[in-house]
């Protein structure tokens, strides 16, 4: 089967994905939805509430008011099976994007505004399974979903298991999946929300490719100890928190315990205006945050992913990890990384699709060979 085709993780089923952005001529093995539908009548539908047990959450989620969870990392996901030709989907956004899969296939991009209805159509009768991905990233803001709508005398039925495997990615903007699908260098403001998608960043499609549920707890700007463009903190003071643009509420890390972590980060340390930080400032500072996450994760293995070492900031990671082995602990491991420079786009040359695909290929292999996990393979 083509390479091109990625397998993606819905509702722990393993279904094939198909985005336009991964090729042209793809053959994917399933129907594809048909065109237009008309809207879910609000007044004579089945309104099917956010914290109905059917509903399926993946990602940092703040569930105080569970009528209304409230998000804003990038790449987070809701997915539900569902029966009927149309699903109405309910957000209080207006500044957030979603691809919108059904079964597998991309059917929609919503993009919000001070609407509150979002109406997926055009469906073959029967069940079929939504997946709702958050393409862009938390610097856009907080939204809250508040749940679903479907046909009259349709309803939800039970998700599939999730998946056994975890990974959470911690990274800046190219964890982000920023300007993925940007065609030129344009740095125009309004050019940033359109072509971000942290669906197609190297952490999912590394993810999906082993079968594995994940988390991008990634902010555009961030470093271990500065900050550059819409980052507020440097990630060490992001990580703790459920929304990344809120103090409260912080993380239970029992809640949710990965297989293994990727750590995505120290460029940004080194790509700005001010004087880079010392090699004392930069090992300490990466020091800590490491040790932070083993005792979150005391199992975990942890991987320190630099693109060479040839750079200060790849030396540095290098001496870090060395230092973590010597004194004993064998889980934490560089992941060193081809950079992809023949592949670049927009306005702060960020990886495009082949450039997030080449990573995210190298990534899959090291978790496969270390974790021993054998890559989900087609039938």
């Amino acid at each position: 089967m083509n390479r091109k085709i990625l397998f993606y993780m819905a509702l722990g089923c393993f279904v094939f994905f198909h985005h336009p952005s991964l090729g042209a001529g793809v053959s994917l093995g399933l129907t594809p939805a048909l065109e237009a539908s008309p809207e879910i009548d609000p007044k004579d539908s089945v309104f099917i509430p956010a914290d109905d047990p059917h509903i399926r959450y993946s990602g940092r989620f703040d569930f105080s008011n569970p009528k209304a969870p409230r998000f804003d990392w990038p790449a987070v996901s809701i997915s539900a099976v569902f029966q009927g030709t149309a699903i109405g989907i309910l957000l209080n956004d207006g500044l957030n994007d979603y691809d919108a899969y059904i079964d597998g296939n991309l059917q929609k991009v919503i993009v919000t505004d001070s609407a509150t209805q979002y109406t997926v159509g055009g469906l073959r009768p029967g069940t079929h399974t939504l997946l709702l991905v958050k393409r862009t990233e938390a610097s856009f803001g907080i939204a809250a979903f508040k749940g679903l709508l479907l046909q009259k005398g349709m309803s939800l039925s039970k998700p599939p298991s999730p998946p056994s495997r975890r990974i959470e990615f911690v990274g800046d903007s190219l964890a982000c999946g920023a300007e993925v699908e940007d065609s030129d260098t344009s740095c125009e403001p309004s050019h940033f929300r359109p072509t971000a998608n942290g669906g197609l960043a190297y952490g999912p499609l590394a993810a999906r490719a082993l079968g594995a549920e994940y988390r991008v707890t990634s902010y555009s700007g961030t470093g271990i100890l500065k900050k550059f463009g819409a980052a507020k903190l440097p990630m060490p003071g992001y990580y703790p928190r459920v929304l990344a643009g809120q103090e409260t509420p912080v993380i239970d890390p029992q809640q949710w315990v990965p297989d293994a972590v990727v750590v995505e980060l120290g460029g940004n340390d080194f790509f700005s205006d001010t004087p880079p930080p010392s090699w004392e400032e930069f090992e300490d500072a990466y020091n800590q945050f490491i040790t932070r996450l083993r005792t979150d994760y005391p199992e975990a293995h942890l991987y320190c992913l630099t693109f060479g070492t040839s750079t200060p900031v790849g030396k540095f990671i290098q001496e870090v990890v060395d230092r973590e082995k010597k004194a004993g602990d064998s889980k934490v491991r560089l992941m060193d990384v081809d950079y992809p420079a023949a592949h670049l786009t927009g306005c702060y040359k960020h990886f495009d699709l082949m450039g997030q695909k080449q990573v995210a290929n190298e990534v899959m292999k090291a978790l496969r060979v270390d974790m021993r996990w054998e890559e989900l393979k087609s039938k």
